[in-house]
């Protein structure tokens, strides 16, 4: 916690994003150490506060021995294996959309081709914190935001949950509101100098706005490497979630949970 409470910004107040797609995590577990009475960890918040009400078994952060048989290895297949497959008929794809065609060719034109050749034609010269992810040991660790374990059907449980206004995960009625109140639209930094425009609210809720992606529209929640997407509609009614094994960047833009949130809508 120390190490984080020295550091500093990049970017000035109210200008601009960064992702932290890991660094963020252990901000929300002090957060949550330091508010919980008694003291709770992430992952004890998760399954005291969260599974127990909700009748959950398939969501956690620090995956207990008893649970390892149901886990599946974390792969990090070359970019052409993505690029080929994406060239298939959908049904024999494996969730590759046609941007994982489009996707190398753009990076290349906008970082160049160093950057091109070494990240996405090569993965496996840079894979190796993904393959420590299937050691039982790394397994059982808290490292919050990257090494949730979690199954479709308990993501999807907990975003319907929250899509009806959150039921009995709030104390208070206008806990809510609240936090999906002030939605901020700012670009976000991702990778390098390439920024995506999206719009968190008070408790860090990302809103799909159509204008950026278009069927996703109105939907709350996120989506990551290799498809995977958990995500609700408070309007709609309705949660989704998508959970894959693929963690090449290249697959990102892949269609395959898109393609399966338009057949529930």
């Amino acid at each position: 916690s120390r190490f984080f409470e020295r550091q500093r910004p990049e970017w000035p107040q109210w200008t601009q994003r960064e992702y932290h797609a890991r660094t963020r995590g252990w901000l929300v577990q002090e957060i949550v150490i330091r508010s919980t009475h008694p003291k709770m960890t992430m992952g004890q918040f998760i399954q005291n506060e969260i599974c127990l009400p909700l009748n959950i078994d398939g969501l956690f952060l620090g995956l207990p021995a008893a649970e390892l048989h149901r886990t599946a290895d974390h792969r990090v297949p070359w970019s052409w294996w993505a690029i080929v497959h994406s060239l298939l008929p959908f049904g024999r794809r494996g969730g590759v959309g046609p941007c994982a065609v489009l996707w190398p060719v753009a990076a290349a034109l906008w970082f160049g081709r160093k950057f091109i050749l070494d990240i996405h034609m090569f993965p496996s010269l840079h894979d190796d914190p993904i393959r420590h992810f299937n050691h039982p040991k790394a397994r059982s660790l808290e490292i919050p935001s990257i090494n949730v374990h979690a199954n479709a059907k308990s993501l999807a449980k907990l975003m319907s949950v929250l899509s009806q206004g959150g039921g009995p995960l709030f104390r208070h009625k206008d806990t809510w509101s609240k936090a999906l109140g002030n939605p901020s639209l700012k670009s976000m930094v991702l990778v390098r100098d390439f920024a995506l425009r999206t719009k968190f609210t008070n408790a860090g809720f990302h809103i799909y706005d159509e204008e950026t992606f278009q069927d996703r529209g109105g939907f709350v929640g996120w989506a990551g490497l290799g498809g995977s997407c958990v995500q609700f509609h408070p309007d709609l009614r309705i949660g989704f979630a998508f959970t894959g094994t693929q963690m090449t960047s290249v697959l990102d833009p892949n269609s395959h949970s898109w393609r399966l949130q338009r057949q529930v809508l």
